[in-house]
């Protein structure tokens, strides 16, 4: 899969999470938290899967819950996820 590289500096970085954040912290107050059909269809059912298993430890979920349902926040934490693991490991190289 192609990847991209977007450079932001310190504060359109926080700009960015604070961003992030907040729809993620809005979406999983949402009386109904299934996902955005337009979300859902980006990834296939075996990405969604990766993702679960990527946001949880083993021990978190069972085989039955390892489905590639996420919902609508979970999409977001994944992306935030995926940022700040990719700023630790840059943070390491330095």
């Amino acid at each position: 899969m192609k990847t991209h590289t977007i450079e932001l500096n310190e504060k359109e970085l926080k700009l960015l999470m604070s961003i992030l954040e907040e729809a993620e912290d809005v979406r999983s107050s949402m009386g109904c938290n299934d996902p955005y059909d337009e979300e859902e269809k980006i990834f296939t059912k075996n990405e969604r899967i990766k993702m679960q298993k990527s946001m949880y430890d083993e021990n978190q979920l069972d085989d039955e819950e390892i489905d590639g349902y996420l919902s609508n926040n979970q999409y977001v934490q994944f992306i935030i996820d995926k940022i700040n693991s990719q700023i630790v490991r840059l943070k390491k190289k330095c």
